[in-house]
């Protein structure tokens, strides 16, 4: 397996190092490491031109604007399949590490299914326990509802349906057929989107003995709820998802209105709710209404320095 490997990353330089270090120390070494900077302001550039200016298997794609993960992860495929000499190209954020032996092992799992063209591995928490929404599978196909694989079936490898761009491990061959991703989903379902398209040609394999480490802030159970921007473009790109490859018309439209109306009322009964109402639902029908008209990018009214006032 000859691979190029693509990060996408904004203001995270500290978890940006170890991802980039755990690709230069994978026993399988990548051809290249792509790093994708959607603008960051907290020295990330400075960083790289400091540790990895001098090594030729770095290469550094300044953006001059960030337009969320979805650009970064099309910019980073546009610029990997320059690289001719690879085969494959593996997508993570910057706070993905991976295990020394990561691509080894999917490498070995490759002999052993070579029409497959899509493989990923295991995604563990900072508890090294298996994240399971990064691996699931379609239920209903109409509405493309779906389910994460069971942590029982990670004792061996398994066919999925809907990955993230955790891990994921892509043929380049498979990338010039289906194209690059939506890069105007800014965050959030672009990776379920681009899995729907490489489904029609390929199966998806997860190694489960390829461990790659998710390095996201645990929840603690007395964390208060507040209001998460991005929930905007959840609904938004959800919907966009389903009206590309969800059927028959008539059906699809009815979730949608089932979907909105489940949210609203959630935001009405539930109490950590309270005060903060007012801002949910405008959030829920600004998604809903930009996803119906196909109103895509980014959204200046859901940032991460939207400021939210709880009104009492």
């Amino acid at each position: 397996m000859n691979y190029v490997s693509v990060i996408v990353t904004f203001n995270r330089k500290e978890l940006l190092k170890q991802a980039i270090e755990s690709l230069l120390n994978q026993t399988l070494l990548p051809q290249k490491v792509i790093v994708v900077d959607n603008n960051s302001t907290d020295g990330t550039q400075e960083m790289i031109t400091k540790l990895y200016s001098n090594n030729s298997l770095v290469k550094y794609c300044h953006l001059p604007q960030n337009n969320g993960g979805s650009a970064g992860f099309h910019a980073g495929l546009k610029e990997a399949l320059k690289e001719e000499e690879a085969d494959w190209i593996s997508l993570s954020d910057d706070d993905a590490i991976y295990a020394e032996d990561y691509f080894e092992k999917l490498s070995q799992a490759h002999l052993d299914h070579p029409d497959v063209k899509v493989l990923s591995g295991t995604v563990l928490n900072g508890n090294h326990q298996i994240e399971t929404l990064h691996r699931r599978r379609i239920k209903n196909w109409n509405i493309l509802s779906d389910y994460e694989v069971p942590v029982e079936e990670y004792q061996t490898n398994f066919f999925y349906d809907l990955f993230t761009f955790v891990g994921v491990v892509i043929s380049k061959e498979i990338i010039k057929q289906v194209g690059l991703p939506q890069k105007d989903f800014f965050i959030w379902f672009d990776d379920s989107e681009y899995s729907l398209r490489v489904h029609k040609l390929t199966k998806v394999l997860n190694v489960s003995d390829a461990k790659v480490y998710h390095k996201v802030k645990a929840k603690s159970e007395n964390n208060q709820w507040y209001p998460n921007w991005r929930e905007y473009y959840g609904m938004r790109n959800r919907i966009q998802v389903i009206k590309k490859y969800g059927h028959p018309y008539l059906l699809t439209r009815a979730y949608f209105i089932t979907l909105l109306a489940r949210k609203l009322i959630g935001n009405t009964v539930k109490s950590e709710r309270k005060g903060y109402r007012q801002f949910m639902y405008r959030l829920f029908w600004d998604g809903f209404r930009d996803g119906i008209k196909d109103n895509l990018g980014k959204n200046n009214n859901y940032l991460p320095s939207t400021k939210i006032i709880k009104k009492r």
